[in-house]
C-alpha cells in the first residue's frame, strides 16, 4: 500500500510525526521537511508493522525498527518523496 503524504514545514516536523500514530489503522509514519535550504530531512516512526530504520538506511540515514531519520542534501522534497515511495513499494 502506498502511503498518503503531506508536506509540512520543519516547525511541525516531529509533532506531526507522532500525531499520525494516534490515528486508527496507522502504524507507521514518515514526515519530510526542509531542515535547511538545501537539506531535506525524513523522520520515521513505527508502532509494529514497518522497520523504519531499515527503510531510512537505504536513503543514507539510520535508526532502529521504531524510530529513524535521515538528512538528504542537494535534493528537493519532491525528489526525496519519490525515492521514499519507491522503497516502500
Amino acid at each position: 500500500m502506498i502511503p498518503h503524504f503531506k508536506v509540512f514545514g520543519s516547525n511541525l516536523f516531529i509533532s506531526t510525526l507522532s500525531i499520525y500514530l494516534l490515528f486508527n489503522n496507522i502504524s507507521s509514519s514518515f514526515v519530510i521537511a526542509y531542515l535547511e535550504k538545501d537539506v531535506v530531512g525524513i523522520s520515521g516512526r513505527n508502532l509494529n508493522k514497518v522497520n523504519v530504520g531499515e527503510i531510512l538506511t537505504k536513503l543514507g540515514g539510520g535508526g532502529n525498527e521504531y524510530e529513524a531519520a535521515c538528512n538528504i542534501k542537494g535534493k528537493n522534497i519532491k525528489e526525496v518523496k519519490k525515492e521514499l515511495i519507491e522503497i516502500l513499494k
